[in-house]
């Protein structure tokens, strides 16, 4: 994004000068420094809640497509999620297996599928 870079440099030019700057106020108004008084600086542009849930879907179908294709493993998709740091799911637990239920794309065999069944003869 074009507005990245520009965030990067004001924090890496302007925070330490900033931080000084207040710090000298507080020295002059106050006599010592409150480590509570702090700044941040506010973003350049941020992205809609309908912005990033299209971003969202979109990388979600880009994994998808992947794993099919035998690209990444779903394991891999998952670590992306779990390590990334706007992701949703930041942070999830990683150590277990994860069961998928593949029921409705494959649905279980019976294994009488194939045997013709009379049932107008009943066996009392």
């Amino acid at each position: 994004m074009f507005y990245d870079p520009i965030a990067a440099l004001a924090t890496r030019l302007l925070k330490k000068p900033l931080k000084k700057v207040l710090d000298i106020i507080q020295l002059s108004e106050f006599g010592d420094i409150d480590p509570d008084i702090t700044f941040e600086f506010e973003p350049l542009h941020e992205l809609t809640r309908e912005q990033l849930a299209n971003i969202r879907k979109t990388e979600a179908e880009t994994d998808q497509i992947y794993e099919s294709a035998g690209a990444v493993t779903n394991n891999e998709v998952r670590e992306r999620l779990a390590t990334a740091p706007d992701s949703p799911y930041s942070g999830i637990d990683l150590s277990g297996e994860i069961e998928i239920d593949d029921t409705e794309e494959n649905p279980p065999q019976d294994p009488n599928a194939d045997l013709e069944t009379d049932f107008t003869q009943r066996g009392d």
